[in-house]
């Protein structure tokens, strides 16, 4: 697993200056930070399809001399591990760290969250073309049948997945945000990539919206792909049972 380094010189500089005075997103040390900063790795890349196929967001920022995008997050109270573990792999391109909100939620509950956003840079831009149109987060299928990977699936079951409590190896990924023909195309990917059989589902309860049925006949296939992606916090979402097997 890729280990993103948590600070660079320039990076150093702007949080000590910030100690003592507000640094401008003009300034010559912001500007030398952002500067710094390399596109982002494979893995890097690969996590992040996965997140923005789950909860995360991508906003622009439309400078004077250049577009940018930053990316946000947020997650349950209960994911704190996760959510570090997300924050360390990008927190090079990020200049607050991981804290709790609290806010409240659309049945009117309050409800504490893990949260943290990275800095509008052009590394991002790339994931503009497959999440987002019109300032709305909409699917670039064609972008994304390229840019979905083994990692992508991993951040993406850990994000928004879950096993079927009365189909042992039946695995669901809640897709309920996105278009019954944006879920239908992301099941063609499933299929023609990764092989994996799949089909849309819907509940009445959830109020037929989408999500993505992956069959226990793919449960194994599914496994290996993901496996060596999975954090040890996030494996209670996989059935127990002989095909799960996890090598510590």
């Amino acid at each position: 697993m890729n280990i993103n380094p948590k600070t660079n010189p320039q990076r150093d500089a702007v949080l000590l200056a910030q100690q003592t005075r507000v640094v401008g997103p003009n300034s010559a040390l912001m500007r030398n930070y952002k500067d710094s900063l390399p596109n982002l790795d494979l893995f890097q890349l690969g996590l992040c399809v996965g997140v923005l196929l789950g909860d995360a967001a991508i906003a622009p920022n439309q400078a004077v001399t250049q577009l940018t995008h930053r990316l946000k997050f947020e997650w349950g109270g209960k994911n704190q591990e996760y959510a570090q573990h997300v924050y360390d792999m990008l927190s090079l391109y990020c200049l607050t760290g991981l804290r709790t909100q609290v806010r409240v939620n659309a049945k009117n509950n309050e409800v504490t969250t893990w949260c943290f956003q990275t800095v509008s840079v052009p590394a991002f831009n790339i994931l503009a073309i497959a999440f987002l149109s019109g300032g709305k987060k909409v699917l670039d299928i064609h972008a994304l049948a390229d840019m979905i990977t083994p990692v992508s699936l991993a951040y993406w079951f850990m994000d928004d997945g879950g096993s079927v409590m009365n189909n042992r190896y039946t695995l669901h990924l809640h897709t309920q945000g996105f278009t019954h023909e944006e879920v239908l195309a992301l099941c063609g990917i499933l299929k023609n990539k990764f092989d994996l059989d799949c089909w849309v589902g819907s509940k009445a309860s959830k109020k037929h919206k989408p999500f993505i049925v992956i069959s226990g006949h793919s449960y194994t296939k599914f496994f290996q792909l993901v496996a060596p992606h999975i954090i040890p916090s996030m494996r209670y979402k996989f059935p127990t049972g002989s095909r799960t097997q996890w090598q510590d």
